[in-house]
């Protein structure tokens, strides 16, 4: 068969285009017009750019330009693909510039391809929207973007071929068709101008029937012999399509008709025909079904099935995937009842449904893709996403299903689901599923104006389980915990995994205020807490763990699922201190009590520079009750708060490091007291707490001996109070730090001595001048009988005279304590038996009048 190599690019597509410039404006306006659309255009692709070639404009004539195809509707026009829009472009394609300035909302474009099937091109229709019928428009479309991809493939094989094929490429592009006339009697013929150019002989040239019938193909020689025999017979026309070869050789196809013209008795007086040249027609068919058996290949291996059904609900087509998914033959699916891929009650339905649509007009499924079940040849059930459209074949309604077998996307959906809201090592949902269940389960509580209730559980020391163990076995662990867990909670609760090593509880149910009892949480909490759910099998060898519990019942509508979590965490924190199995359950109390936690967490990080802290100092007296020093105590004043206790905001501003800034506001403020007595010529000692963090942050030492050199202050009336747990946060880095600052003369105390676990063999080693008694210890004396003894106190006030350091007791109220502190030997004394800390002012009119040992002076 004969058959031309036509391929073009870009560039050959512009040349096509300017070349037959006129021809394709009214092509491109007789589509535009058919199509009912606001603007057709032909554009070459160049790169990952579009820039426009020919515009039919309804309106004012448009300018070429060049725009970026990614972002576009046929941003993937490389699969060869009409892409379609009805509706909505604009909406769906917010990146494509032209769309948004030009301003049309239907959109159709189908790709400009060569005979490798490259896409070259496109041609693109703009439309205010396309209405019905969208398919029939859109299979015009796609026929009249393969029709002008094959015109554009035949001229530029008309330029391509050049001289040697000059005569061919005329014919192929202007299906010229030539007359002849032969009369009998005379033995003459006559051949237009045409026909020579199609035997491709000089005109001119004497051709006889004889010679003429010799340029046709051997086989169809006989054909037209004896077709033009029978006509000069009998007067019988002939209407042929055979093969020809010219005198240059070229195999051709061609178009030969034969008539004869009588006379009135019926005797021929000649015969006459047309011989047209419909090579290219014979090409473009071949091309038009070759392409219509890639269409079908490609349908027969896509992963859809595609069926036609007449209006009887017959199947009349299928593709083999249809064969295959629904395991029937074709012979059993064609001309049968498409209810035979249904499953009930949608088989029973199908007729109806087909006999409402067709007397209504209303659809539930024609133009919106939906999922539903199908059903194989043996039974089985799967789900299928089915779309459906309707069109007109020979002017009966057919409607053309396209299904996807989609059971796979759904496990594959289901596993991913799974990871992603499964913890995998309990197989409990995870805190992500958690945090999605507990938001609706609270939005619907609040609206209701209901309570819920949420709990928090620890594994204690699951870390040393995992390193004397290994992880293993300590996921192990964790899983046979959380088996017992969701076992012992029953229906209303759901379990969750939380984080690495706990897990959290919700409540289904949730409750008025009135009726908060009946969430039981004593029984719950009970039922968490035992012992036996933390009792695991390692090995063949059992071993028990323990849980730290916490528990609050919320009120939506004052607490968001975060306040919830933080509540709770909160909660476990407060248990870890009654481990094992440590419950703290907060009520309404607990929950304003962490409220305000939270508060003065987030206003301690400023606090220093908002003017609200103040210096309260608190004089320390000998035995002979003379004052001989001061602690300089913080004091708090909040404008929203009013009065915070050190005991409230000092631990947070340790926790999160606002300790560092206050720390330094109180030796900046005792410095400037102390500047501006001793500016006066009265001197005074005074003691000064310093946290854990403060002595072993690298620029403390630093900060301290500058600001006493800047505000001229002797460092030997300094006391740095430290507690035995700054002693033990890293002993190496405190001690290198006392004992700097000691050789500059500063003086060091231990608070709250006797409650930590510093090394008695250590503590010899710092540069301390005092141990402090805490208060703790001095409430314990509530008798100073001379038989009485209090070892701690006494044990402790032994142990400074062993290190040669005073002892200093805080915390004395009343005479016994005072009394029986200073028979056993304790020489300092500070207390509200003695004063209260002094704001400033009381404590400098406290200077100029209060006795004092001549050692502070």
């Amino acid at each position: 068969m004969f058959k031309y190599k036509m391929k073009f690019d870009g560039d050959a597509l512009k040349a096509v285009a300017i070349e037959n410039a006129d021809y394709l404006q009214s092509k491109l306006d007789s589509v535009r017009s058919a199509l009912q659309s606001q603007i057709l255009y032909l554009a070459v692709k160049e790169g990952e750019s579009i820039t426009t070639l020919i515009i039919s404009s309804e309106k004012s004539p448009l300018e070429n330009m060049t725009y970026a195809l990614e972002g576009t509707p046929c941003s993937n026009i490389e699969n060869n693909n009409v892409c379609v829009y009805p509706t909505s472009v604009m909406q769906r394609f917010p990146q494509d510039k032209l769309l948004q300035d030009i301003g049309f909302d239907g959109y159709m474009g189908a790709p400009i391809i060569n005979e490798d099937s490259t896409v070259v091109g496109i041609v693109v229709a703009l439309f205010d929207f396309i209405d019905e019928p969208v398919l029939l428009k859109t299979q015009f479309f796609g026929n009249f973007a393969e029709q002008l991809s094959l015109y554009i493939q035949k001229c530029h094989l008309d330029k391509r071929t050049g001289s040697h094929l000059s005569l061919l490429n005329e014919v192929q592009s202007i299906s010229k068709t030539g007359a002849w006339e032969f009369y009998n009697k005379a033995k003459q013929v006559f051949w237009s101008d045409e026909i020579y150019a199609i035997y491709g002989v000089s005109k001119g040239r004497e051709l006889s029937p004889e010679e003429a019938i010799k340029f046709y193909a051997p086989a169809a020689q006989d054909i037209i012999k004896d077709a033009f025999t029978n006509l000069l017979k009998d007067a019988e026309p002939y209407n042929l399509e055979l093969e020809f070869v010219d005198a240059t050789g070229n195999t051709k196809w061609v178009r030969t008709t034969g008539n004869a013209e009588l006379d009135s008795n019926g005797n021929l007086l000649r015969v006459f025909g047309a011989f047209e040249d419909i090579t290219e027609q014979k090409l473009m068919s071949i091309q038009t079904r070759e392409h219509a058996d890639k269409l079908e290949n490609i349908l027969n291996n896509l992963n859809d099935a595609v069926i036609t059904i007449n209006s009887q609900g017959r199947m009349l087509q299928c593709n083999d995937v249809a064969v295959r998914m629904f395991g029937f033959s074709r012979e059993e699916m064609l001309g049968s009842n498409v209810a035979i891929i249904m499953p009930e009650p949608y088989a029973t339905k199908h007729d109806d449904y087909m006999r409402h649509y067709e007397s209504t007009g209303e659809a539930k499924i024609i133009g919106v893709g939906r999922q539903l079940p199908a059903r194989r040849k043996n039974g089985e059930i799967f789900q299928m996403e089915l779309s459906l459209t309707e069109t007109t074949q020979n002017g009966e309604k057919q409607y053309i299903g396209l299904v996807r077998d989609i059971s796979e996307r759904i496990e594959a959906e289901d596993a991913i689901y799974n990871l992603a809201f499964t913890d995998n090592v309990t197989n409990l949902r995870n805190s992500q599923w958690f945090e999605r269940e507990a938001k609706e389960h609270m939005f619907k509580a609040m609206r209701q104006g209901h309570y819920v209730h949420a709990l928090l559980l620890d594994i204690d020391k699951m870390a040393s389980f995992n390193h004397r163990f290994g992880f293993h076995n300590g996921d192990k662990a964790l899983k046979q915990v959380a088996d017992k867990l969701k076992a012992i909670i029953g229906h209303d609760y759901a379990i969750f995994k939380y984080d690495a090593d706990s897990f959290v509880i919700l409540s289904h149910k949730t409750a008025s205020k009135t009726d908060l009892y009946s969430f039981n949480s004593n029984l719950i909490e009970s039922a968490l807490l035992h012992s036996d759910n933390y009792r695991v099998d390692i090995g063949g060898t059992t071993y028990s763990l323990s849980g730290s519990l916490g528990s609050a019942i919320f009120n939506p509508a004052e607490h968001s699922f975060e306040a919830m979590l933080s509540v709770l965490e909160h909660a476990v924190m407060r248990a870890k201190n009654d481990a094992p199995f440590g419950l703290c359950h907060i009520d309404k109390d607990g929950i304003d009590e962490y409220d305000k936690y939270i508060a003065i967490r987030d206003r301690v990080q400023t606090v220093a520079n908002r003017g609200e802290l103040s210096l309260a100092l608190q004089p320390q007296y000998n035995a002979n009750e003379e004052i001989i020093a001061f602690e300089a105590l913080i004091r708090w004043h909040s404008a929203e708060f009013g009065w915070v206790s050190p005991a409230d905001f000092i631990p947070i501003a340790e926790e999160t490091g606002a300790i560092f800034s206050i720390g330094e506001w109180v030796i900046e403020a005792a410095c400037d007291a102390l500047t501006e007595i001793m500016s006066e010529g009265i001197c005074s000692k005074v003691s000064i707490n310093i946290s854990a963090r403060q002595i072993v942050a690298p620029e403390f030492a630093q900060f301290l001996t500058r600001t006493t050199k800047e505000k001229g202050i002797p460092p030997q009336v300094l006391m740095l109070e430290l507690t035995e747990t700054a002693l033990v946060s890293d002993m190496s880095l405190v001690r290198k730090t006392m004992l700097k600052l000691a050789e500059l003369g500063f003086h060091f105390s231990i608070d709250d001595f006797g409650t930590g676990y510093s090394s008695l063999a250590y503590l010899k080693e710092l540069p301390i001048s005092e141990l402090k008694i805490d208060k703790y210890f001095v409430d314990d004396i509530v008798d100073d009988a001379l038989d009485k003894e209090y070892v701690i106190v006494d044990a402790i006030i032994n142990m400074a005279k062993a290190l040669g350091v005073s002892c200093i007791a805080e915390g004395v109220e009343n005479e016994i304590q005072r009394n029986y502190l200073n028979r056993s030997g304790c020489n300092i004394f500070q207390g509200y038996y003695f004063s209260k800390p002094l704001n400033e002012k009381d404590w400098k009119q406290l200077l100029k009048t209060g006795t004092f040992s001549s050692s502070l002076h």
